[in-house]
């Protein structure tokens, strides 16, 4: 009796820790309803478990859409709100490495630049660097050129180069390289001053009052280029000569040959031209279009050539090609300048060639 009492309270005891302990796990228990079935989740199948999240949302998305694959879904997803959590990242690390101290780094030298003149009338840019001597018509070299029997003759017209025996070309010490007259015309980056802007070691400056003198010589291409251009846009039936002999369809256009220039009047003895040109292979007719530049820069020198004779082959290539490319941009800023008498036949062609 007293062993079966003892079985049963053991029994019983066991029972109620049973109980006890099954009722604690159905406490722990949740019900959860997945469309229109409902599941029983024990422990650790709650809502914030991620795996159980994961398993609630595969389970969802695979009842409504059979066909589609969850991981993939899942992998564009996490991808599409990666991309702009890496852009941020991207832009605050690179805000990181600006804050930083810079450290040295080498750097070449800059390069040489050359500006060019302002358009604008009286304005320069600031001076350009020059690789070579700017007073090299100074040199001991170049008097000794000069003192040469065939450049005095040339030269040494007026009356310091007569009484010295030898002198600059006058388009050279006046920065008129192209030999523009005083005609009154309002040229831009005209000197106030009429006497040389270039003068030889102990020399005399001299006044003038025939030729134009200018404060840099790219002021004076630059009218003389003006000019030029004027001359061969201007129609035949402006001109008061009855020997105008412009060719038929070049009447007013940019083209020019050395028969028009002369009959334009530019220069009152074309011998110079004449001779020049046979060495160059230029004769009368010869056409040369101004508006395009390789045309226009064989046209102007061999226009300087007549004018400043063996003089313009010793002037250094880099002085020359200075102040024709500067002179040549001014001109055609004066063609495209509404201001421009003949602007709107300039621009007919210039509109054309583009």
């Amino acid at each position: 009796m007293v062993v079966w009492l003892r079985n049963s309270l053991v029994v019983l005891i066991f029972m109620t820790e049973t109980s006890e302990a099954l009722s604690k796990q159905t406490e722990e228990l949740t019900v959860k309803k997945f469309g229109d079935q409902e599941v029983v989740l024990g422990p650790g199948f709650t809502e914030s478990n991620p795996e159980t999240v994961e398993r609630v949302q595969r389970y969802k998305f695979e009842k409504y859409f059979p066909d589609v694959s969850f991981d993939d879904v899942k992998n564009y997803i996490n991808d599409f709100f990666q991309k702009p959590k890496k852009f941020i990242k991207r832009q605050i690390d690179e805000y990181k490495f600006q804050q930083q101290e810079p450290e040295f780094i080498e750097t070449l030298p800059e390069p040489k630049m050359i500006p060019t003149p302002e358009f604008a009338e009286g304005k320069q840019k600031e001076e350009p660097v020059i690789d070579y001597d700017t007073n090299w018509y100074q040199s001991d070299n170049t008097i000794n050129i000069l003192k040469n029997e065939s450049y005095s003759n040339l030269y040494a017209k007026g009356e310091v180069g007569q009484q010295m025996g030898y002198q600059l070309p006058l388009g050279y010490r006046t920065n008129n390289w192209l030999s523009q007259h005083q005609l009154g015309i309002p040229w831009d980056g005209l000197s106030e001053v009429k006497e040389d802007k270039k003068v030889l070691p102990n020399f005399k400056k001299e006044t003038h009052s025939v030729m134009e003198v200018f404060n840099t010589p790219e002021f004076g291409v630059r009218a003389g280029m003006v000019d030029v251009m004027t001359k061969a846009l201007k129609p035949a039936s402006e001109y008061k000569k009855d020997t105008i002999t412009f060719k038929e369809g070049k009447d007013g256009s940019p083209v020019i040959t050395l028969q028009k220039l002369i009959d334009s009047g530019y220069m009152e003895n074309s011998d110079n031209y004449i001779r020049v040109g046979k060495g160059l292979g230029i004769d009368l007719n010869t056409e040369f279009n101004l508006f395009n530049k390789e045309e226009a820069m064989r046209w102007y020198n061999y226009m300087l050539k007549s004018e400043m004779g063996s003089f313009s082959d010793d002037i250094p290539q880099q002085e020359k090609d200075k102040v024709f490319n500067s002179a040549y941009d001014m001109a055609m800023a004066r063609m495209r300048d509404e201001s421009y008498d003949y602007h709107s036949t300039a621009m007919k062609y210039l509109n054309s060639s583009q």
